[in-house]
């Protein structure tokens, strides 16, 4: 049998992804910072959208740890 992937996230799903509060993923969406859609009452994340936005974030995680000079490893590059 054939596995599908979500076409959407919950806000609780995103939430146990980011290991964050239900309450915290729905203030990211309210404040505009999540990219997501309402469906009525629900709130989704578009999959596509989610693995975009987590690059992004990844991304900036990145840029801000060497613009601030740390690193995950010790001057030889070890992980420490």
């Amino acid at each position: 049998m054939k596995q599908t992937q979500a076409v959407f996230l919950t806000l609780p799903e995103v939430a146990r992804l980011l290991r964050v509060s239900t309450a915290r993923a729905y203030q990211l969406a309210a404040c505009g910072q999540l990219p997501h859609v309402r469906r009525g009452r629900r709130v989704l994340v578009p999959a596509a959208a989610w693995q975009q936005w987590l690059a992004e974030q990844a991304g900036r995680a990145l840029a801000v740890g060497k613009r601030e000079g740390t690193t995950t490893g010790g001057p030889d590059g070890a992980a420490r």
